[in-house]
């Protein structure tokens, strides 16, 4: 049965917002090895900025290649041209050998490869 925001009781929003909060601290606590500051962040912000695409969350996985793969779809380059030039033979393998990076590293890296391709 599906629940709809309008139906809900103010205890059971109460209950679904605690909820979504125990979510969101469990992740960032499963994920607190993960890097997030990096001195490009600013540049890749403003390469998603300029190609109208979202950095992941800075606490998520670079092991979650999803994301570097939406972007690429969105903005239709090919994701095997950019890892054949990282000498990798898949992005699930890039992603393995930089495990302490983040997801939003990940793609603000393809974001700057994406740029250097689109301004040749």
């Amino acid at each position: 049965m599906t629940t709809f925001l309008n139906t809900l009781t103010p205890e059971q929003r109460t209950e679904l917002r605690q909820k979504a909060v125990l979510s969101k601290d469990a992740k960032r606590e499963a994920n607190k090895h993960i890097r997030t500051d990096y001195a490009d962040m600013q540049h890749w912000e403003e390469l998603a900025s300029k190609y109208g695409v979202r950095l992941p969350i800075r606490y998520y996985p670079s092991t979650d290649i999803k994301y570097v793969v939406r972007v690429a779809k969105k903005l239709g380059v090919d994701v095997k041209e950019y890892v054949s030039t990282t000498g990798c033979k898949s992005l699930k393998e890039l992603a393995e050998l930089n495990k302490g990076w983040s997801a939003a590293a990940m793609v603000g890296i393809f974001l700057e490869y994406t740029d250097e391709e689109m301004s040749k």
